[in-house]
């Protein structure tokens, strides 16, 4: 990469972490003046203004320490980032699981064959049961189709 290209990525990752800075500033001062509202609003209201993924460790001041925050403030991994074991997914949280099956449904549209929950695992990460259980969420919600039984199970993405 050029001398040139590696300054504007990093002046775009300043410009990027001042951004998320002043977003995290903006929203908090907007829940402190309206700290009367129900939870369901602040999530409305999270949603709409694109700040969904701020979190109540953010407005009280925590730090993050996962990865992907570090990564989008260009912040140096922390060492428990670096230690992850590869393929690991985050399914704790609502937003995580949702992020997960997504990313289950995504890769199984795009290969477009039947495949086992050991394929899907190797393409998206995570373990079995993780990726059962975002399968098991994929097939009520008539988003996936199923084929044959026990170890034979194939899955595939039903065409919208």
């Amino acid at each position: 990469m050029k001398k040139k290209d590696k300054e504007m990525n990093k002046m775009i990752q300043e410009y990027s972490a001042a951004m998320e800075q002043a977003k995290l500033m903006a929203f908090s001062q907007v829940v402190r003046r309206h700290d009367d509202a129900p939870l369901s609003s602040l999530v409305e209201f999270a949603c709409t203004v694109g700040a969904g993924d701020i979190t109540v460790g953010d407005l009280i001041g925590m730090p993050r320490t996962d990865a992907a925050w570090r990564r989008r403030l260009a912040l140096p991994p922390t060492k428990s980032a670096t230690k992850a074991i590869r393929g690991a997914v985050e399914t704790r949280t609502r937003n995580g699981r949702h992020q997960y099956r997504e990313r289950v449904f995504s890769k199984m549209v795009k290969d477009g064959r039947w495949m086992s929950s050991k394929d899907i695992k190797e393409m998206c990460g995570g373990s079995l049961d993780q990726v059962r259980s975002a399968l098991s969420y994929l097939i009520s919600n008539n988003r996936v189709d199923v084929a044959g039984v026990r170890r034979s199970v194939k899955y595939m993405a039903r065409s919208i």
